[in-house]
């Protein structure tokens, strides 16, 4: 378990946390400078804001595994899309892409 605000403006800039992992509070890790952070599929609950202010890429267990023949699925890349502007943002997204919290998770598949 992570607390609330447990590492709020630690700047950790990469976190995998571990497996029996299963709460983390809200604002856990909020305005670090996390460029990757690797969740367990054993967490059931993440807060409010708890990656808030990081400029992140996070692989997710519980967003689905992409299948694209002959390629291995690596990760989740997340973008804030809530600072482009509406007409950027648009243009930018691929077919496959999953937008969530004002965050576009592209799949990343190893060359």
């Amino acid at each position: 378990m992570i607390e609330a605000a447990a590492f709020f403006m630690n700047e950790i800039e990469n976190l995998e946390l571990p497996e029996p992992l299963k709460y983390i509070g809200s604002k856990a890790f909020q305005n670090n400078k996390l460029s990757k952070v690797v969740i367990p599929s054993q967490v059931v609950y993440i807060g409010e804001y708890a990656f808030a202010n990081n400029p992140f890429d996070i692989a997710l267990a519980r967003l689905p595994n992409p299948s694209i023949a002959n390629m291995k699925f690596l990760y989740w890349k997340g973008e804030n899309v809530s600072k482009l502007g509406s007409q950027e943002s648009v243009s930018h997204y691929n077919p496959g892409d999953i937008i969530f919290d004002d965050v576009r998770y592209t799949a990343v598949f190893e060359d």
